[in-house]
């Protein structure tokens, strides 16, 4: 690259070449320096495999005299303290025992009598504010849990704890020779329920009738305007086959009338509000009757191309003239 002077930058002068070279040459030497003549002039000390071998003795030595004055480590589990049920890990020197041991019943004994017992101060409060609230201690191993008790305290003190038994409190027997006595259940029977009049009460002591399904067969019923027959309970909406045959033998029908729609009389919410016929089918019946005129018969729903020979049996028990 040439400037406007055409001077090329890219060539050195032999001024330039020389001064590359010393410098190139001055940091060989402080290489060739740093390599051989510096460990020459600063000796580094030898460290032969015996000298690491008591060093490693020594470092054994100083943490087995760093640990001889300590005991075991002990983890206490805290009982009846909801809001801390974390496991602490506490070390304890070795506990000494100054107490004497006696038989005692932990619900009546005062505190001098803890105090023979070699418990410590704090503990004893823990007890006597334990029992001012109202506790009780039921049984021996109850004293496990109370909090600042020791395992070892809680070993030594059980087997001599004797809980009076209140005046009045029947005594239970582990074993009598009483032969045992076999309950006879009796079958609940349930009685039949009318299709037409029973009530919610009585369709829920059916088997396998809760409160929904009864809801669910009045509030069909009602829409349809009574029952014809018991296999209509089987169309409730969501009750299974297996519960319909289980009920179908207890269902019985009076013969009570069902109530009718005059189909040459009646409005498109009247048609569309029962449940065989719905909407759909109640604006044919209506265009039906625009352009035929009133029904003559009953026979003529079967020209309409919804109604088939199973929904028209359905509908000569609820339709008239």
């Amino acid at each position: 690259m040439k400037t406007n002077s055409g001077r090329n930058f890219l060539v050195f002068t032999k001024k330039e070449k020389r001064g590359v070279f010393a410098v190139l040459g001055f940091i060989a030497l402080i290489f060739i320096c740093s390599e051989y003549i510096y460990p020459m002039i600063i000796a580094h000390e030898k460290v032969s495999s015996n000298d690491l071998s008591r060093f490693a003795d020594s470092l054994r030595e100083m943490k087995t005299d760093s640990t001889k004055h300590y005991t075991k480590y002990e983890r206490y589990d805290h009982y009846n303290d909801e809001k801390n049920d974390r496991r602490y890990l506490k070390k304890e020197f070795d506990p000494v025992f100054t107490g004497t041991m006696f038989y005692f019943d932990p619900n009546t004994l005062d505190i001098a009598g803890w105090q023979r017992l070699g418990i410590k101060e704090r503990t004893i409060a823990t007890i006597q504010n334990y029992l001012s609230k109202g506790g009780k201690f039921r049984e021996p191993d109850d004293l496990r849990k109370i909090w600042g008790l020791r395992n070892d305290e809680m070993d030594r003190l059980v087997p001599y704890a004797r809980i009076a038994v209140p005046a009045g409190t029947p005594k239970t027997y582990a074993h009598t020779d009483q032969p045992f006595e076999k309950k006879v259940y009796e079958k609940k029977t349930v009685e039949p329920v009318d299709i037409n009049s029973g009530d919610s009460a009585a369709f829920v002591a059916l088997p396998g009738i809760g409160p929904g399904y009864s809801r669910r067969i009045i509030n069909f019923r009602d829409k349809l305007g009574g029952f014809y027959s018991p296999n209509q309970i089987a169309e409730v909406y969501g009750l299974p086959d297996s519960v319909f045959q289980k009920i179908k033998p207890l269902l019985k029908f009076s013969g009570a009338p069902v109530k009718k729609i005059n189909i040459n009389t009646a409005t498109n919410d009247e048609l569309k509000a029962h449940p065989y016929i719905r909407w759909q089918l109640a604006g044919l019946i209506l265009e039906y009757k625009k352009q035929h005129g009133i029904f003559k018969s009953l026979e003529e729903l079967k020209k309409i191309p919804m109604v088939d020979d199973d929904l028209y049996r359905k509908l000569l028990h609820y339709l008239e003239l």
